[in-house]
């Protein structure tokens, strides 16, 4: 959802949000059909299971969890006025996925040659990462306070494309003139990889 509009009413949907749809869309059948095949063909999960019990309980997760984000993005968007809030889109991670199939559900299988205790061994793992993820909705904010914003956006950088321009300035400018380099939250010397809109220097916005 791009929150696009008034600041105290943001617009659910924009026309460029056809866009994020579209690309969103293609890579999870993408992902879900990579997803099938791994559990099919490397661990050799029943089909009835796959088809059965995977793949309905992930279209269920799926609009749930995009859902949530959008309203998550609105609320964000309303609380701090803004009119440039996008959600994130939720579905299977691709690296994720392959380290649960390859180094935690094959070696259990190769081993027990159970399939179904190497499926046991992946839900377990993903238990283990939602216990992760609880607990960094406590140390996730002093995490973020200290750690430099180029460190956190270091991963994103090699698979995002940058913008060529900045943007609007944003409330989370850090970057001030010629100290553009010596921030940290800059990935580069230039305004080719903004960390966001208000790293900006006022001489390189539109």
């Amino acid at each position: 959802m791009s929150a696009a509009g008034s600041a105290a009413n943001p617009r659910w949907w924009v026309p460029g949000d056809w866009n994020g749809f579209f690309g969103l869309f293609t890579n999870v059948v993408l992902n879900v059909i990579v997803l099938t095949g791994l559990c099919l063909g490397v661990v050799n999960l029943p089909a009835d299971t796959v088809f059965g019990r995977i793949l309905p309980a992930l279209g269920i997760a799926l609009p749930i969890g995009n859902l949530y984000y959008a309203y998550l993005a609105y609320k964000l968007a309303k609380l701090e006025g803004r009119t440039d809030v996008t959600a994130m889109p939720y579905g299977p991670s691709v690296p994720h996925m392959f380290i649960v199939v390859f180094v935690i559900m094959l070696p259990v299988y190769l081993k027990t040659k159970d399939p179904m205790l190497a499926w046991q061994a992946g839900l377990a793992w993903a238990f283990i990462i939602g216990v992760i993820v609880l607990a960094g909705v406590f140390f996730g904010p002093w995490i973020r306070a200290h750690t430099p914003r180029a460190a956190m956006l270091g991963t994103l950088a090699g698979i995002s494309s940058p913008s060529s321009r900045c943007g609007r300035r944003s409330r989370c400018g850090r970057c001030r003139g010629s100290a553009w380099p010596a921030s940290p939250s800059c990935l580069l010397p230039g305004p080719q990889m903004c960390a966001c809109r208000g790293d900006c220097p006022a001489a390189w916005l539109p």
